[in-house]
């Protein structure tokens, strides 16, 4: 659970992520350790946390702004400039996280926050990995969001940074034409699609879109992951 707290020494307002589940504890100090090595504008920075009985709490800026997934839900149309500023803000995070050696392998709408003055801000690194860390999962386990998964997440291989380029050049795409190309006909078909990285091309939905801005994208959801660019030279 997250609540809207104070700290009671600055008087700033913060999030509180309450985990009481003491089997996600391992996850969670994870998380600490990852989000405690991130400074950037365009992610939301872990401030403190602490052990709460047998759970642990950790504590957060507070955004006051919706996820981009409740953006989207709310039936508010992101213009196309809008949504180009939107991932060069999510590329920009995830780049200094790489650089940083944190993958954060579950980036999807409902962790893109949109606060009213600093933009786009990524959340919630809970599941992220740092570069060298032994996997707490079962090999060929799958993690975070199917419909926006890399393919090589959905098949349960290890990934790295490029999983991260796919889903953000993945929201981009829905933010571009309105739908998520891997999503729909329930889970499994889902999963068969997220597998497949069979997605449409992105200038013969939008033709009216800039050709190197369709060409950008599309090199981001390339099926192998050796071929995308990096965060960095996606967001340029």
């Amino acid at each position: 659970m997250v609540w809207a707290g104070e700290d009671l020494r600055s008087g700033g307002h913060v999030a509180v992520k309450e985990i009481s589940d003491p089997t996600m504890a391992p996850r969670a100090l994870s998380e600490v350790r990852a989000g405690a090595r991130l400074r950037h504008p365009s992610i939301v920075p872990i401030l403190d946390w602490g052990h709460e009985g047998d759970g642990l709490v950790i504590v957060s800026d507070l955004v006051e702004g919706p996820s981009l997934s409740a953006r989207l839900a709310n039936g508010r149309p992101v213009g196309d400039a809008e949504a180009i500023e939107i991932a060069r803000a999510v590329l920009g995070g995830l780049a200094h996280a790489h650089e940083r050696g944190v993958v954060h392998r579950d980036v999807k709408p409902g962790n893109i926050l949109l606060a009213p003055a600093e933009g786009a801000r990524l959340t919630d690194f809970g599941i992220a990995r740092l570069s060298g860390e032994a996997t707490m999962t079962m090999t060929g386990a799958v993690i975070g969001t199917m419909a926006y998964m890399a393919p090589e997440q959905a098949l349960g291989h290890r990934v790295g940074a490029p999983a991260d380029v796919y889903a953000a050049s993945l929201v981009l795409y829905e933010m571009l034409t309105g739908r998520n190309p891997i999503a729909g006909g329930g889970p499994a078909a889902t999963a068969r699609r997220a597998a497949s990285g069979d997605v449409p091309s992105l200038a013969a939905m939008r033709p009216d879109l800039p050709r190197p801005i369709t060409d950008a994208v599309m090199r981001g959801l390339a099926r192998d992951p050796g071929r995308r660019p990096s965060a960095v030279d996606l967001r340029d």
